[in-house]
């Protein structure tokens, strides 16, 4: 009796959900792209090339700060108010093609706020930001 009962309600709860597992289900049918992370060649790459390239007190405007700070050992903030950020910055590493969390820029956009490009690849691009004024 009590094993019918439990049935009885899941079969009640898959009813209530039946239109968004539908959607979900034909959506992942539709859909089977990856999203490459910190562990992609490119980002291995760009991780890599921070390392180098940085002092180790340098601070580096990121996307997902927490992920540059495991990958790289530097100090990282994160948001995509480049008038706010920068002027507390030393880097700014961009992901290409993603308005995800940070400020897409062009070249053109990027010199506007005094940025030179450093560095990049296929997914990423490493700014330099002028040094602040002490």
């Amino acid at each position: 009796m009590a094993s019918g009962m439990a049935a009885l309600g899941l079969l009640g709860l898959l009813a209530l959900n039946v239109q968004d597992l539908e959607r979900a289900t034909n959506y992942h049918l539709d859909y089977s792209y990856v999203v490459h992370g910190p562990e992609s060649a490119d980002a291995q790459e760009m991780f890599k090339t921070v390392r180098e390239v940085t002092r180790p007190d340098d601070v580096i405007l990121f996307f997902r700060s927490r992920a540059m700070i495991l990958y790289s050992d530097r100090r990282a903030i994160m948001g995509a108010n480049l008038e706010l950020l920068l002027p507390r910055s030393d880097w700014y590493v961009m992901a290409k093609n993603s308005t995800y969390s940070q400020a897409l820029l062009t070249d053109e956009q990027a010199a506007g706020y005094g940025l030179t490009k450093r560095w990049e690849n296929v997914g990423w691009v490493i700014w330099r930001v002028p040094p602040r004024s002490s």
